[in-house]
């Protein structure tokens, strides 16, 4: 019996899947990171699909499009996603230190508090 016959990847409708994947392919979802245990796993890339919409193949292909540099500090790598987190929007790939530091800047109110703090000189 063939493993791969009816189901099909929901990211990107590929009918190659393996019975024992339960929504994405290989080409999606790759089995290229190592869990504790020493074992293959896709649970980075289930993760990345799940929150922002994106795959190995679309991941790949920012981070080529950013020459693998972050697009705020230009020193570190982009490896993680960043979106709007209003409207979850993907925006890019930056380092994780500017990701970090954006996302507070967004939902924390942080800007506005960082602009204060210096406007107000008492420091």
């Amino acid at each position: 019996m063939d493993a791969s016959v009816g189901i099909e990847c929901e990211q990107c409708g590929a009918d190659t899947m393996d019975l024992r994947r339960k929504k994405f392919c290989h080409d999606c979802a790759p089995m290229d990171r190592v869990n504790r245990k020493g074992e293959g796993t896709n649970q980075h890339w289930l993760a990345t699909i799940r929150n922002y919409g994106v795959d190995a193949d679309m991941w790949n292909a920012m981070y080529f499009e950013q020459d693998g540099q972050c697009p705020i500090c230009h020193e570190g790598e982009a490896k993680v996603v960043d979106h709007c987190h209003k409207t979850g929007r993907v925006r890019a790939l930056l380092c994780q230190s500017c990701n970090a530091h954006l996302g507070w800047l967004e939902t924390m109110g942080g800007f506005e508090r960082a602009l204060e703090y210096v406007a107000e000189g008492s420091y």
